[in-house]
């Protein structure tokens, strides 16, 4: 254990193991005229909660396949235990995709990069506005066909693959509450297949 005693912040380090008098979680001041404390380098946690912070959401629009599941909240629906083919269809049909196959898919309206000066509120406000128009979120002119060309089976595969190298798992027992939408999203019923393009459909005019 090193002290620098020019340093009046090092002289509070003690056991890297501890905090502060050695309260484990309580961390040391840190030093203001330190370059990684002005970068915001050192990793912060959620006040109460040991977590780190949720991280701010971005307005800009999806394009690939990891942000997608991201943004219809896969992991969430992991520890309910929704069945993959489910989700894969509630993906396939919240971000504008023809249940049938037989229509074209609908395009999202997103920027592709964050308009600069864009407070976080109105941020979180696209996102409320968007919450039943996932579609919407896909970058402009970026279909859900774009992204996984073979539908909900592709979608379905990707679930795969990802929790596979995530390691991500379901409870034992198999699916707890896995009927609802990803990310809380309002009440329609998962095995109605065709609801949330329809819903895309009216909204797309």
């Amino acid at each position: 254990m090193k002290r620098i005693s020019q340093d009046p912040y090092a002289a509070q380090v003690q056991d890297p193991m501890m905090g502060i008098g050695g309260v484990p979680g309580q961390l040391p001041a840190m030093n203001p005229m330190d370059p990684m404390a002005q970068m915001g380098a050192y990793p912060t946690a959620a006040p109460g909660t040991g977590e780190p912070p949720e991280e701010p959401k971005k307005y800009v629009g999806l394009s690939n396949p990891e942000d997608i599941l991201k943004d219809y909240g896969l992991e969430e629906k992991f520890k309910d235990g929704t069945e993959n083919e489910t989700m894969a269809k509630e993906i396939w049909e919240m971000y504008g995709g023809d249940p049938e196959m037989k229509s074209d898919s609908i395009p999202g309206e997103w920027p592709e990069e964050e308009p600069k000066n864009m407070s976080q509120q109105v941020i979180d406000q696209k996102f409320e506005e968007t919450e039943k128009s996932r579609y919407k979120r896909l970058a402009d002119g970026t279909t859900i066909e774009d992204v996984f060309s073979g539908g909900d089976g592709d979608i379905l595969r990707y679930i795969s693959w990802y929790a596979s190298s995530t390691g991500l798992t379901k409870p034992e027992g198999g699916a707890g509450g896995g009927g609802g939408l990803g990310g809380g999203g309002g009440g329609l019923l998962a095995d109605s297949r065709s609801s949330w393009y329809k819903i895309a459909q009216k909204l797309n005019g």
